[in-house]
């Protein structure tokens, strides 16, 4: 079953950190990723730039709508993923919980990846 974790962290805590802490985040960050490499785990995964560059797509009256930036002003923002492997939920909440950003205050959103959206 494939599982998706969704990073988020806390951008104002996360700006505030010195260089050499985002630094060994973003080395056990990596070392985590290698890990479930390792443990045929992975499937994708990638770090997401900044809010400010995204561009959000609305329908307003039957007309596409297009404007720069997140949907809403958050105190967390999406800051990444892992598309994983796993046999069980139990197991990727494992995986979930070894994601480094926990510790500065940001959350892992689980969820299982289907063939289909419902």
């Amino acid at each position: 079953m494939h599982y998706a974790l969704l990073i988020y962290r806390d951008d104002i805590r996360w700006s505030a950190l010195s260089t050499e802490e985002r630094d060994r985040i973003w080395d056990e960050a990596q070392r985590l990723a290698d890990d479930t490499v390792k443990r045929g785990q992975f499937v994708a995964g990638a770090a997401l730039h900044a809010p400010a560059t995204a561009t959000t797509v609305r329908m307003n009256h039957q007309k596409t709508v297009v404007t720069d930036g997140p949907f809403a002003e958050t105190k967390e923002v999406l800051a990444g993923f892992l598309l994983i492997d796993c046999p069980s939920l139990d197991d990727a909440l494992k995986v979930a919980a070894r994601v480094p950003v926990l510790r500065i205050g940001g959350s892992v959103e689980v969820r299982p990846v289907g063939s289909r959206c419902e």
